[in-house]
């Protein structure tokens, strides 16, 4: 690209931005977090912890991008879905 005086501009082009992830890892991160939230509730805990494995391990699947975040998720969904599994296998023994 030419400037006023017809000399071509001297500098460095930017460089492409990086992706952090794809959707499906972003997703099952933010997923997984609400499900380690909400995991005192068994229902919102199972609900959102195998929202949270199921979007892991599809990401997983279909691209390297973002696998860190994906992984992440996965294991946040299942430890989610581990605590209400427990909490409420607390509960009903209680009752008895």
């Amino acid at each position: 690209m030419a400037n006023v005086s017809g000399h071509p501009e001297m500098g460095y082009d930017s460089a492409p931005a990086r992706s952090t992830g794809n959707g499906l890892a972003i997703g099952s991160l933010v997923v997984g977090i609400l499900a380690l939230v909400a995991s005192w509730v068994p229902i919102a805990g199972w609900i959102l912890g195998a929202v949270a494995v199921v979007l892991g391990v599809l990401s997983r699947r279909q691209a390297k991008a973002g696998n860190g975040l994906a992984l992440a998720g996965l294991i946040l969904g299942a430890v989610a879905f581990v605590i209400s599994t427990a909490l409420f296998l607390v509960a009903i023994s209680q009752t008895t």
